[in-house]
């Protein structure tokens, strides 16, 4: 018997599993920007936390991975976040969320939980495409999205990689990879897992994607309860004219 537990669990499951696992609500990934853009990213006053966050990821002097910044930053701050877990959540964080592009083109989003996300595209160039007359190509693409959580390591990452052939008037996705990787001692785990293409039948829209549901929860007496399960589709849609953008969609 499987028991689904989204809310409301005691006190001392919640002290046990921490708050920092719990995920927000859905989001869509914002269209990609110029990587060289150098305007300072404002956030406002009450969310000082995540002014040094952000800082701290545009200030990556020494080429760092996101995972060492993020993991330096909590690490240096674990007072300033220790004291505000006694602070009502709706109060400090806000129940909405707030997505700021970094200056490499990546997403920040913060949500009203103690969890955040970081979702990126990177571009490579294919090797000897196909030439044919009329077909362009797009450069490979992957598409990244990963959680975070205030008082933890990584939770978990999902990626999804390919590239688009189009005409001006249909375009077709071409599915490399799709796949994901679990934090360090990240205790979540993955279920009907699913990668692929998609090719609308007006011809004029396509994607490729990695999805599947993802649920952290533990066994008591021989039963299932799943604390959190959402299921993620991560993806890269395209038109016919080669615009292409990051998207992810969750519930």
């Amino acid at each position: 018997m499987k028991m689904n537990v989204k809310s409301g669990i005691g006190a001392m499951l919640t002290a046990m599993l921490l708050v920092s696992m719990v995920f927000s609500p859905a989001v869509s990934a914002q269209p990609m920007q110029d990587s060289k853009q150098e305007t300072k990213i404002t956030i406002e006053p009450n969310f000082e936390l995540e002014q040094g966050l952000v800082d701290a990821l545009n200030s990556n002097l020494y080429n760092a991975s996101k995972d060492d910044i993020i993991s330096n930053y909590i690490n240096n701050n674990k007072e300033k976040i220790k004291a505000q877990k006694d602070v009502n959540i709706a109060t400090l964080k806000g129940d909405e969320l707030r997505s700021y592009t970094l200056k490499d083109g990546s997403d920040i989003i913060f949500s009203g939980d103690w969890t955040f996300y970081v979702s990126e595209i990177k571009e490579e160039e294919q090797i000897n495409p196909l030439t044919r007359a009329g077909i362009s190509y797009t450069p490979i693409i992957t598409h990244s999205y990963s959680a975070y959580s205030w008082v933890g390591p990584r939770l978990f990452s999902i990626y999804t990689k390919g590239y688009f052939e189009y005409d001006g008037a249909t375009v077709e996705a071409h599915h490399m990879d799709s796949w994901y990787t679990r934090g360090t001692l990240s205790v979540w785990q993955v279920s009907n897992w699913e990668k692929g293409n998609y090719d609308h039948s007006s011809g004029t829209y396509s994607e490729f994607y990695g999805r599947g549901n993802f649920y952290f929860g533990f066994e008591i007496n021989g039963g299932d309860l799943i604390l959190q399960d959402e299921y993620i589709n991560l993806y890269v849609k395209c038109d016919e004219g080669g615009n292409y953008e990051k998207k992810m969609t969750k519930y």
